[in-house]
């Protein structure tokens, strides 16, 4: 009988801790803002997006597309094997962030950047380097951005 009482808390403990592991209720997540845009060789310099972003917030750059020639109509630049650098800031003080490939064939990428607040017209860079070290940096966009309270 004591042999079956010990065999029984054991089990009653160990479906305690895999019901309690269950129960644990797990934090919601906070979608940051996200924008899209395009990168196209000699453009002029323009905006991410038409919105304004806070200082200090999160911003996803998601579904980005880098093309190889001077319109939308070129080729997209293939990725494979090709690292994405964006720096985000200006001239003089920036940070730079790692961006993930999405899909190398059809030169998309993504990247979470911090808007800075240390200058009132901050701007993205895009830069690739491939294998070889050839790199080719991409004409600077600029982020609206505004104070948050």
């Amino acid at each position: 009988m004591k042999r079956w009482f010990n065999i029984m808390s054991r089990g009653a403990v160990l479906a305690a801790l895999i019901v309690g592991g269950f129960c644990v209720a797990s934090g919601d997540a906070v979608e940051p803002a996200s924008c899209t845009f395009s990168n196209v060789r000699g453009e002029s310099v323009g905006y991410v997006s038409t919105e304004t972003y806070y200082d200090d917030a999160t911003l996803r750059l998601t579904n980005c597309i880098a093309y190889s020639g001077t319109t939308t109509n070129s080729a997209v630049q293939g990725l494979s094997n090709v690292t994405v650098t964006v720096s985000c800031g200006t001239a003089t003080t920036n940070v730079d962030y790692n961006a993930t490939v999405m899909v190398a064939s059809n030169g998309t990428w993504s990247c979470d950047i911090v808007v800075p607040s240390f200058t009132e017209t901050p701007y993205v860079q895009v830069k690739l380097t491939d294998a070889n070290t050839n790199s080719y940096i991409y004409p600077w966009k600029q982020i609206r951005t505004k104070s948050g309270m």
